[in-house]
Formats: C-alpha cells, structure tokens, sequence
C-alpha cells in the first residue's frame, strides 16, 4: 500500500472499553498501515467496577486501559478528551472539543457510536462525532486558517432499539 492510500481512522467512544465491538475493524486497519487513533469523549470515571478508588484513581487506570487496548490494536495514538462521565450532551462547546481534535489529526474515516443507543453518554458521543466533522469545516469557529474539509466517513453502530425503552408486545395466545 503507498502512502496516498493509507487512511486516519479515529475510534470515537464514550468510556474505554466501548469500542469492543469495533476492536477487530480497527486492528485489521491498523495493521494494513492506516492510522488509527483511539479517542474516548471521557475517562469512565463513575465506573462501578472499581468501588476502592477515588475518581481521580478510577481516572488515571481507565486512562491506563485505553492506552493499552490501543497498543494492542496497534493504534498509533489515543485520546481521552475528558468532558466528564455523565456529561456528555452534545453542545456547542463539546462539539468545539471534538471538532479540534478533527482539525489537529484530519481523520478520513470515524468510527462510533449509533444515534440511537439508550445511554445518553454514547448516544451523544455519536452525535459529537456526526456534528464535529460540519464544526471542524469552518475556520471561523476553528479559529484557524487550517479547517479539515475533506470529506469524512462515519461509521456508526447499528442498534435496532427504541430510546423509549417501551417493552414489545407480545401475543402468547396460541392457536390449539
């Protein structure tokens, strides 16, 4: 493969261990020599699988996983842009937040989270990752003279459900 045809792939996900299902995508990129980063919008830190620690501990070994899944996947860089576990919710200065890192790595190619998954922290991640790439076009709000537009593939998870959470029907009634 030349150089023209290698590819940046950012993985944009929520919490460190979110983008398990995406893991093999970004390994087969990454080891035909695309650059991937691996980008997580916060730390994980309200995680209650690590009761013991205070959220800076939490902070710094979720921090530590991320940085170890992407050695594995062979990532050339992760990213944590920190804007707090339970905070995400789509604003105009988050989507700065993401937009800056578009401009900073010019991805060809994200990948994250549908724009229908019930946890509110992922389901606006994905819309980050969607709104990010209009934002990091525009060098006014950029504040550079150096915008990334070019175009931007979004790979997002398919989740057939409804944010409602509305259990389905269902006719147990049987014909005899």
């Amino acid at each position: 493969m030349t150089d023209e045809d290698k590819k940046t792939i950012i993985s944009l996900f929520a919490h460190p261990d979110d983008e398990l299902g995406a893991i093999g995508t970004l390994a087969n990129h990454a080891a035909r020599g695309d650059r991937v980063i691996m980008a997580w919008t916060t730390c994980g830190e309200l995680t209650t699988l690590l009761p013991e620690m205070t959220i800076e501990q939490i902070k710094k070994e979720r921090m530590r996983h991320g940085e170890e899944i992407a050695k594995i996947v062979g990532a050339k860089k992760s990213l944590f842009i920190d804007l707090g576990d339970g905070y995400i919710e789509n604003t105009r200065d988050q989507r700065i937040s993401v937009a800056k890192m578009y401009v900073k790595e010019k991805p060809d190619a994200v990948v994250t989270w549908g724009l229908n998954n019930s946890h509110s922290d992922h389901r606006n991640t994905g819309y980050l990752a969607v709104e990010a790439v209009k934002f990091a076009r525009i060098n006014r709000i950029m504040e550079t003279d150096e915008p990334h537009r070019n175009n931007v593939t979004l790979l997002q998870y398919f989740e057939n459900v409804s944010l409602s959470r509305t259990p389905a029907l269902k006719n147990d009634c049987q014909p005899h």
